[in-house]
């Protein structure tokens, strides 16, 4: 069964906030062009960078995901799994999991859910929504990150002569 990717509109938002009743599926969305750029979900990238626009929740459940869905899909109980993260509620699973669709680190919706365990680098505009002290760290991290990818090509070419 395929995820469906649910609109950013308020009526799905408010699809979105309210998971049916039993166990929901939880799989990898997996995307080797963002394995290849991007930083894993449990990278100091993403609690540096990614936090602050995700908000603590959804990055744990980011994490979260990742971890149970290692070997493969798996079904759980959204109360248990809003609770695991220490936001209880009806709703709080489903908020965590809303707020990673925004931001096109999951898809999904009506019971089955798709969520990244590598994330991209943060784009140009959601670096300019960090705190300073973020863009400036951010900016290191992208000019170290280049200074590496330069390196790797020129041994590549090195190795190919």
């Amino acid at each position: 069964m395929e995820a469906r990717p649910v609109s950013r509109g308020g009526a799905a938002r408010r699809e979105r906030e309210s998971l049916p009743g039993g166990p929901i599926t939880l799989d990898r969305l997996d995307d080797p062009i963002v394995e290849g750029v991007g930083e894993h979900v449990t990278s100091p990238y993403v609690e540096t960078f990614w936090l602050p626009r995700l908000g603590p929740s959804a990055t744990w459940m980011l994490r979260l995901a990742a971890r149970l869905t290692v070997d493969g899909p798996v079904e759980i109980d959204p109360d248990v799994l809003g609770r695991s993260l220490g936001i209880s509620g009806p709703h709080g699973a489903a908020r965590a999991l809303a707020r990673l669709v925004d931001f096109y680190c999951a898809v999904g919706g009506h019971g089955r859910w798709l969520v990244r365990p590598y994330l991209a680098p943060l784009s140009s505009r959601q670096v300019e929504h960090l705190p300073e002290h973020l863009q400036r760290l951010h900016a290191d991290w992208a000019d170290d990150r280049s200074t590496a990818l330069d390196v790797r090509a020129a041994s590549a070419v090195e190795l190919e002569s």
